[in-house]
């Protein structure tokens, strides 16, 4: 036989039910969401993420939308020493399953000077031990901006992965230029292999068939000071870093480069125009291994002085002009291609449609024909040096090339002549 429960024991059992499946949950709740609204948990989550990141995180609100995701609203990233604004996030939705993260950000706004500390971040990313485990980070963008003072580049389909294991580790990036409808994205990995004699990083660039402003390379590459600042590249380029070493390859098609800052800003005579530098290097540290390619260009300006230097130094045969013709000396097309050896050898060869070992051609004919012979990269330096200068290096920028160009022993033999590179038409 059943005991009997009195009336007054079922509206206790009941009350207590009520309290701990309905008021207890709710309040918890309630008091949970009213915490997530506080600035001291705001203040706390800026906290976290600044230790996590080693950069000042500034948030402008902080949601938990459902158990294990967030919601960071109004983010801001910025250098915690001087402060600069390194980016801007509307909107960043985060969610965790074990331990790998899928984020997607809502029209990130980076700033390109700023971009050498979110390289410093994926460095440790890397290099940081994953404790025996896998981690995998997913970042997605529908579209983002980077700025450089006024001038903004627009992107489109941005997608992202880290991945960090215990022997290797590895960073991709993708993306579509706003502009335009290239069918292959641009691609930029970095993987970091550990399991070998001498732990390595590797970095691996392809702009697919969209030119890539070179200026977008400034934070971690000086190159625009000597093409200008509207060149771009359509090929690829690769790093490998160790600790004693930094090999390096590019290959590609180098358009808009300034003559005027290749060689007017640096040195003592004057080259004007616009011109396309097809490259094909390799390097080891700042030191050029070897190099090959073609420059081409029309319609620019050539200083007398200079082409008297590319005379007596590099032994070209130059077109005697005469003194009405003032110091700036027009030229309709200029078009040679290059090779230059590991051993300081430099093989010049006349390119130009117009007439045959013609590099550079006027309107009247040809101002310039290739040398008969291999030079050396020293005499190119001389040529491009200050006229009158007593000794090479010169100057900061042929101190420069000095350190960057293979050069050949001083009393070494000469070395035989070299088949010229191959024109091209």
């Amino acid at each position: 036989m059943l005991p009997v429960i009195s009336e007054r024991f079922e509206r206790a059992f009941c009350r207590v039910l009520f309290v701990a499946l309905c008021v207890v949950p709710t309040l918890t709740l309630g008091g949970w969401t009213y915490y997530q609204r506080l600035p001291s948990h705001r203040l706390a989550c800026e906290q976290m993420l600044t230790r996590q990141l080693g950069l000042a995180v500034r948030l402008g609100s902080v949601e938990h939308t459902r158990p294990g995701d967030v919601r960071l609203l109004q983010v801001e990233l910025r250098e915690p020493e001087t402060n600069e604004l390194i980016a801007r996030i509307g909107q960043i939705d985060a969610r965790r399953h074990g331990h790998d993260w899928w984020v997607a950000l809502a029209a990130p706004d980076l700033v390109l000077d700023g971009c050498q500390a979110l390289t410093e971040l994926l460095d440790r990313q890397l290099r940081w031990p994953t404790g025996g485990v896998d981690r995998r980070i997913h970042i997605v963008a529908e579209h983002a901006c980077l700025r450089d003072g006024e001038q903004a580049w627009k992107v489109k389909q941005v997608a992202a992965a880290v991945t960090a294991a215990p022997r290797h580790a590895e960073a991709r990036l993708v993306f579509h230029w706003e502009e335009g409808a290239a069918e292959h994205p641009v691609s930029l990995k970095v993987a970091r292999e550990r399991d070998r004699p001498e732990p390595m990083t590797r970095l691996d660039l392809q702009t697919g068939e969209a030119p890539f402003p070179i200026t977008l390379l400034r934070p971690w590459l000086a190159a625009g000071e000597w093409v200008g600042p509207k060149s771009t590249l359509v090929g690829r380029g690769r790093l490998d870093l160790g600790r004693q070493s930094r090999r390096w390859t590019v290959q590609g098609r180098f358009d808009q480069v300034e003559l005027g800052e290749l060689v007017t800003r640096h040195f003592g005579h004057d080259l004007r125009g616009t011109a396309q530098v097809l490259l094909d290097a390799e390097g080891d540290g700042d030191r050029l291994l070897q190099a090959s390619g073609e420059l081409a260009s029309r319609k620019g300006v050539i200083s007398r002085s200079f082409l008297q230097a590319l005379g007596q130094e590099l032994s070209m045969s130059v077109a005697q002009l005469p003194a009405a013709m003032g110091e700036q000396v027009r030229f309709e097309e200029l078009r040679l291609g290059y090779r230059v050896t590991d051993d300081g050898a430099l093989a010049l060869s006349g390119a130009s449609r117009y007439a045959e070992g013609a590099l550079l051609v006027d309107h009247n004919g040809v101002l310039v024909r290739e040398p008969p012979t291999t030079q050396d990269t020293a005499a190119l330096i001389r040529a491009l040096a200050v006229a009158g200068t007593p000794s090479l290096p010169a100057s900061a920028p042929t101190a420069v090339l000095s350190r960057v160009l293979p050069m050949r022993t001083p009393g070494a033999r000469s070395a035989p002549d070299r088949e010229p590179p191959p024109r091209r038409h």
